[in-house]
């Protein structure tokens, strides 16, 4: 990453436990409110929250740098992805 984004844009990955467990009863929804609870506890606002699923909106790399280009002008503390 070039240094001056590296500056502007500090990178830190945070590992939650992935939700398992009886309580799911198989069905997982347990599991998944499980992990959300986990993942929100790590989230600090003010930020901007983006959720990456692979069936949401693709961005082309161009696209991409746009948005990220457009936090930094507003200021944006902190992005988070949630994978």
């Amino acid at each position: 990453m070039h240094v001056a984004i590296r500056r502007r844009l500090p990178v830190e990955m945070i590992e939650v436990p992935v939700g398992t467990g009886e309580e799911s009863n198989g069905k997982g929804t347990a599991a998944v409110a499980k992990e959300a609870l986990s993942i929100a506890k790590q989230l600090q606002p003010p930020s901007v929250d983006v959720a990456l699923d692979i069936a949401g909106k693709a961005l082309s790399s161009e696209d991409f740098s746009i948005w990220i280009s457009e936090q930094m002008n507003r200021s944006v503390p902190r992005v988070n992805f949630i994978l």
